[in-house]
């Protein structure tokens, strides 16, 4: 049974910063940002973030983070190996096949899904590690 208790408030923090200054670097125009605002035919300022922007990526790395937090503590992931392959498992089944809708309904380029995707697995490998290693 998941537990919503018993996750390290560190731990906690940690993850979220890590999603978000690994998504800052990510998307930044000298690494994927350049080819992903291509593949979406924005503009360079497309990526320019703002207050709200940047408390909306917050809540968000935040709600992932707990998440991501409640599944290492309740399945008890305690190697750096299934942090890992707890990592993958959720990136697979939440995130590969979510985001590739886009694909398939929305037309979004599979460069961009490729980007995200690939940001949504470092990010949850990072994260699942965070919290085996500080339990």
């Amino acid at each position: 049974m998941l537990t919503l208790t018993g996750i390290s408030p560190v731990a906690l923090v940690l993850a979220t910063l890590f999603n978000m200054i690994l998504g800052y670097f990510w998307y930044h125009p000298r690494f994927l940002g350049g080819p992903w605002i291509d593949a979406h035919g924005f503009r360079e300022d497309a990526l320019k973030g703002n207050v709200k922007s940047y408390v909306g990526a917050l809540v968000v790395g935040l709600i992932m983070a707990w998440v991501v937090g409640v599944f290492v503590y309740s399945l008890q992931a305690s190697t750096i190996s299934q942090a890992l392959e707890l990592a993958f498992f959720m990136w697979l089944g939440f995130i590969a096949t979510a985001h590739f809708s886009g694909v398939i309904w929305a037309k979004k380029p599979i460069e961009v899904y490729l980007i995200d995707a690939s940001f949504y697995l470092v990010s949850l490998a990072g994260m699942t590690l965070i919290f085996t290693l500080l339990k």
